[in-house]
């Protein structure tokens, strides 16, 4: 089969290659070895450094579509839908990465007759009269939260959208249990994930900079990359925070990542909205004790004081109530983290198979 992915981020230019987010490509790569003709199409741009965007599509077997940016934003979006028109016309079928600037593939799929699908995994206009109007017409969805699944279905009177497996590069072989949560000397707080404004670096950075007259037996570790690590930087320096927060680049060996997660005291996720982020499964695989907003699809998945410890959106107050909470009765993160263990138990024995293989079977079915 020729599948064509279209992916909402930017197909980021590096080294004669164009590359994606690394879950991303991962997923990508083994729809391929399922014996699929697999090409990605996106906005073409020039290389940056602070991007998550690092897997390599071409050096892994992956055709690349798309053009490059011009200057001129109208332009722009007329000539890749017009390039779109004559591309989609050679795919068996189109998956679309949702929402994103190129949601209005989708119509163009329908003028064609052309079968695509909808991997939902973010909030932003999800719920508008456009989207609505999308899910009538795809021929599957996808869907990173049980809570847009069901939402789609009440809408649509249909079970068209389910909730996929996490696309990580983890399984339920890679359950860590029985992790022992002593009362510590030292804590290390441990934030992973792109570094954007909006998961709430600020607040972080700014109710340490508050617990730091209360308390010093902590440290907080950033590690990820993204549009906010310069600033980010400079506010580690601004607030003089350098002797506790350690801001390190992004990290993808999978062993590693392992360590992280279990070398840490808590995950933090202080996010203004999300689909359903993997760290949080990454971060209940292995045992490490949670404190994160529920928002977007999180309160699905995640209770307070259940498998997690909830965090107020923007609260810099929020933040140091938890933190504190945790610091001084440590011994009430066992119960919360053997429920998250239990939760990821239950989500992969319900979740059999991978969203690649899912969606291969499926593709497999609607062509037939």
């Amino acid at each position: 089969m020729k599948i064509l992915i279209v992916d909402n981020t930017e197909l980021i230019s590096k080294d004669g290659d164009y590359c994606v987010e690394s879950r991303a490509g991962d997923f990508i790569v083994e729809l391929k070895s399922l014996g699929n003709e697999v090409a990605v199409f996106g906005q073409k741009l020039k290389p940056a450094s602070n991007t998550v965007n690092v897997f390599r599509l071409e050096a892994n077997g992956i055709s690349v579509k798309g053009l490059r940016r011009k200057n001129n934003k109208l332009l722009n979006y007329l000539a890749l839908y017009a390039y779109a028109l004559v591309l989609l016309k050679r795919y068996d079928f189109v998956y679309l990465f949702y929402p994103g600037s190129f949601r209005y593939f989708a119509f163009i799929c329908t003028l064609l007759n052309k079968p695509f699908g909808l991997y939902i995994r973010g909030v932003d206009d999800v719920y508008d009269r456009v989207s609505k109007s999308i899910y009538k017409k795809a021929t599957l969805i996808y869907t990173v939260s049980d809570m847009f699944t069901n939402t789609i279905n009440e809408y649509l009177d249909t079970g068209k959208a389910r909730t996929i497996r996490p696309m990580i590069p983890y399984s339920e072989f890679d359950i860590v249990e029985g992790r022992e949560y002593t009362k510590k000397e030292f804590f290390k707080i441990l934030y992973f994930g792109r570094i954007a404004e909006e998961k709430g670096i600020k607040e972080l950075l700014l109710a340490t900079n508050v617990l730091r007259q209360i308390r010093t037996d902590f440290v907080v570790e950033i590690i990820g990359n993204g549009e906010f690590f310069e600033d980010t930087e400079k506010l580690i320096e601004e607030l003089s925070l350098s002797s506790l927060v350690t801001l390190k680049g992004p990290e993808y060996e999978k062993q590693k990542i392992r360590e992280i997660y279990l070398e840490a005291d808590l995950f933090i996720l202080p996010t203004y909205h999300e689909g359903f982020p993997r760290t949080l499964y990454e971060a209940m695989i292995f045992g490490t004790p949670i404190a994160t907003t529920l928002v977007g699809g999180i309160p699905q998945l995640m209770k307070d004081k259940v498998n997690c410890f909830e965090i107020k959106v923007k609260s810099v107050d929020s933040i140091v109530e938890v933190l504190s909470l945790v610091f001084s009765n440590y011994k009430l993160v066992k119960p919360i983290s053997e429920n998250s263990t239990y939760t990821m138990k239950n989500l992969f024995a319900t979740r059999k198979h991978s969203h690649a293989l899912d969606l291969n079977t499926e593709i497999r079915k609607i062509l037939k």
